[in-house]
């Protein structure tokens, strides 16, 4: 194996970055966030979601539990759970062109993430509302105009802007914790990106100065919506010593109450940082392949030889 090229560029890069960094420092603002010692609670949600594709279909089997958990100061005093602490998951079989089995998967399970926040914030009233990853569409997931789920596209993003209507009707702070970002909102430059240079530029507990979430408000995801689409911005977060900075992006301009309480509660280890509530959210509606499995070996059982079942027959081979 050529191993020591790629050592050797890898370390080629990380000096680029690390002289980058130090320019970047000077030219921008950071800010430091503090624990919080006070009464809070704060729910996440996050889905558990996986897909396959078989002759003309989607097979999908699909769950997503809200969290909550009361704290007082670093003391966590109560956990709850909706629609409960486990539920069997949902299985969706659909007619789906294979050029948008993606995008009619991703949109699916953000339909149901974005429908469990809102009973969330109807049932337990919390102070901080987190999803696991943003709180905008990824563009990867918006059909074609042309596409027969467009609509299922509009109809997800009117959801959308009821999520954040009723964030903004009852004082809850909305937040999209990503957990691996690549984005380049910050820094643009040849190889780098916001999360490999600001791991360099930011001490523990430091922030960036934010931005707003892009500064084309024309994007399909933004442009669904309307009035709250100015107000969607994004920072980066340093929590841990040796992880990677956090992307946050939240809804409105607190960054001060945001920071202090994603640091405050997203302290696991120096090398792993992540809000506690969605670890938790995870952990209950994780789906994993084996159980995709056992339904589309159920199916077959009971319906025998099918073509409209077959599996795709790149998947089938053997080596």
């Amino acid at each position: 194996m050529q191993i020591d090229p790629i050592i050797s560029k890898l370390k080629k890069d990380s000096i680029s970055i690390k002289n980058f960094s130090e320019k970047f420092r000077k030219e921008n603002r950071f800010l430091k966030a503090k624990v919080l010692n006070k009464k809070i609670k704060i729910c996440g949600v996050d889905g558990g979601f996986v897909s396959k594709q078989i002759s003309s279909s989607a097979l999908i089997v699909r769950r997503a539990i809200a969290t909550c958990f009361e704290y007082e100061g670093l003391i966590l005093k109560n956990s709850k759970y909706l629609p409960a602490k486990y539920i069997e998951p949902e299985i969706i079989f659909e007619t789906v062109e294979h050029e948008e089995f993606s995008i009619f998967s991703n949109l699916k399970r953000v339909e149901l993430e974005i429908t469990t926040a809102i009973k969330a914030i109807n049932k337990f009233n919390p102070d901080v509302l987190i999803l696991d990853g943003s709180i905008v569409i990824h563009p990867s997931s918006i059909p074609d105009r042309t596409s027969k789920y467009y609509p299922l596209f509009l109809e997800i993003s009117k959801t959308i802007r009821e999520l954040y209507n009723q964030c903004s009707n009852n004082n809850v702070q909305l937040i999209g914790a990503v957990e691996d970002s690549f984005g380049r909102r910050f820094i643009d430059n040849d190889f780098m990106n916001d999360s490999n240079v600001l791991y360099h530029v930011l001490s523990e507990g430091e922030y960036i100065k934010p931005k707003k979430y892009s500064d084309n408000l024309d994007l399909p995801s933004l442009t669904e919506l309307g009035k709250f689409s100015a107000k969607v911005n994004t920072t980066y977060l340093k929590i841990g010593k040796y992880d990677s900075p956090l992307r946050i992006d939240f809804f409105g301009d607190d960054v001060e109450n945001v920071t202090n309480m994603i640091y405050t509660y997203s302290r696991i280890t120096q090398d792993y940082s992540y809000p506690t509530v969605l670890i938790e959210a995870d952990a209950r509606s994780k789906l994993t392949n084996s159980e995709l499995k056992i339904v589309y070996d159920t199916i077959k059982d009971k319906l025998g030889i099918n073509p409209l079942i077959f599996e795709l027959r790149r998947n089938k081979r053997a080596i």
